[in-house]
């Protein structure tokens, strides 16, 4: 790439993300910065006519003019300029103008953009002409207003999820459509801060495992050298528990997991981020429950007390009307309110409208504007309550056989209930979070594993390494697993999932 001027930039300052800085310059100012032409607005041509060349430039949500005298730059600058197409990436040199003025049909308000008088223009990265863009960009001065049926708002949210997966660079590329994934690296950020700063070890544990449960059809088999079994992991909390058993004693990690989906749904993938921290508790399991539940406040109230966080879910919020309208609604303790399985599902009944009036259903529900998160104990007492007040029974999503073989059960309703220590975070209606409250007993472990019948030997191949962990002396623990999409997806009200997730996977897709 030829040089075409003089490079006037601050040293030791990215070249990206200027335009935002631009907006408040003097006339005179100058300035160099990288960005994408969102739109030719006025173009010369090679046929020796001097007409200025005219482009909108864009970095994220801002933008800026920048205007291109061809009968005063170089040789090498009027070219780039005449053969740079919408969506190429050029370098701008030169300084701030008065913005000239704005043919009506553009709309008065663009005439507010800075614009810059470039003496230098480069092509850093071309791209290829008439892109089959996505609607959505928020040009000031242009019409993003919903109730109008001609609005970028109305013409982007009349693309199906599916049109928007399959030009999916296009359409991470609105800056509303970024912003959710900005804020997804600022979640994952803020989380892993937090369980450092509480102690925790960050670990890594292996994606390639050699069990399953048997009557578990949603894993994934891998082709293994010599035929060996082998599955993609759901859940860590098993090489979890082998770190706790290496004293380790407080672990947290994050990672993709799987589970072979076979419905495309809102609320699942295929493939997914999740957090878990599983940690050894000295009086009660639920002091793991409430380092889960710091967490998740710690992480909301970082992404919305931060300037930089605030900024996008501004942008976010452009086309999606709920972001920024999340509220924790935390009792007078400073804690979430806590209910039993039966109390949430009347709560959801009364403010968020579930399809069901079953209280022995699983929470599903259909779309709903409430904002708050509740901690649901599906079949355990409230410990906001004296333990005289019995739990209300419930049935099969959270039953001891239903949970992982070293969950404890919950013996309120007597040792032949079917309860178990376990409890859900629940935001916007969704299940974020589950939190589990895990035995130490190698004993209780293997009587579990054998009255689950075949496939599950504690002395078999696949369960043995696990169940040496508990043989070697383990304490109880907790588990706390959260699906980061969906923390994401019910912070910014999203309606489905995939769009909290970069490059989604469900029973249909496996592209881009």
């Amino acid at each position: 790439m030829e040089s075409s001027g003089p490079d006037t930039h601050t040293a030791g300052t990215s070249k990206f993300n200027q335009l935002r800085l631009i907006q408040g310059y003097p006339p005179g100012h100058e300035v160099s910065f990288y960005a994408r032409v969102h739109e030719i607005l006025q173009r010369s041509d090679d046929d020796g006519n001097n007409v200025p060349i005219l482009l909108l430039m864009r970095e994220e949500a801002w933008f800026a003019k920048a205007a291109i005298d061809v009968a005063k730059v170089s040789d090498s600058a009027r070219a780039a300029a005449r053969k740079c197409t919408a969506e190429s990436i050029l370098h701008v040199v030169g300084r701030v103008i008065e913005p000239p003025p704005v043919p009506p049909a553009r709309g008065s308000g663009e005439s507010t953009l800075p614009t810059i008088q470039a003496r230098g223009v480069e092509v850093l990265a071309s791209a290829v002409d008439n892109l089959d863009t996505i609607p959505g960009h928020d040009v000031p001065g242009r019409n993003l207003d919903p109730g109008s049926p001609t609005a970028t708002f109305t013409t982007f949210h009349s693309l199906s999820l599916h049109e928007r997966l399959n030009n999916r660079i296009m359409d991470v590329r609105v800056a509303a459509n970024g912003a959710i994934f900005k804020l997804f690296s600022g979640m994952l950020g803020l989380a892993s801060q937090h369980c450092l700063g509480r102690g925790m070890h960050w670990i890594q544990t292996p994606s390639l495992i050699n069990y399953k449960i048997p009557t578990d059809d949603d894993y994934f088999s891998v082709e293994y050298p010599g035929g060996r079994p082998c599955w993609l992991s759901q859940t860590v909390e098993l090489h979890h528990e082998m770190a706790l058993s290496m004293d380790f004693q407080r672990v947290f990690e994050i990672k993709h997991m799987f589970r072979a989906e076979k419905d495309i749904s809102p609320r699942r993938l295929s493939e997914f981020t999740g957090l878990e921290m599983t940690m050894v508790y000295e009086n009660d399991w639920h002091e793991g429950m409430d380092e889960g539940e710091d967490m998740f406040i710690a992480v909301i109230r970082g992404l919305q007390a931060s300037e930089r966080y605030r900024d996008w879910i501004q942008m976010a919020k452009k086309l999606y009307s709920s972001a920024g309208d999340f509220k924790l609604g935390l009792d007078e303790r400073g804690r979430l309110p806590r209910v039993n399985f039966v109390e949430a599902k009347q709560l959801l009944r009364e403010h968020e409208g579930t399809q069901t009036t079953d209280d022995n259903g699983d929470l599903t529900k259909k779309p709903s504007s409430e904002r708050c998160s509740i901690a649901v104990f599906p079949l355990a007492r409230d410990p906001t309550s004296p333990p005289s007040r019995p739990p209300t029974p419930s049935s099969s999503p959270t039953t001891r056989s239903a949970r992982p073989p070293q969950t404890v059960p919950n013996d309120h309703n007597g040792p032949d209930a079917p309860a178990t220590d376990t409890s859900d975070l629940v935001a916007r209606g969704r299940e974020v979070a589950s939190f589990l409250h895990f035995t130490g007993s190698h004993e209780r472990v293997r009587a579990a594993l054998r009255d689950r019948g075949t496939g599950r030997d504690p002395d078999g191949a696949m369960w043995r390494p696990w169940v040496r962990a508990f043989e070697a002396g383990l304490l109880p623990h907790v588990n706390c697993a959260f699906g980061m999409n969906r923390v994401l997806q019910a912070f910014l009200g999203l309606g489905d999932v995939r769009e909290a997730t970069l490059f989604p996977r469900d029973a249909a897709r496996l592209a881009p």
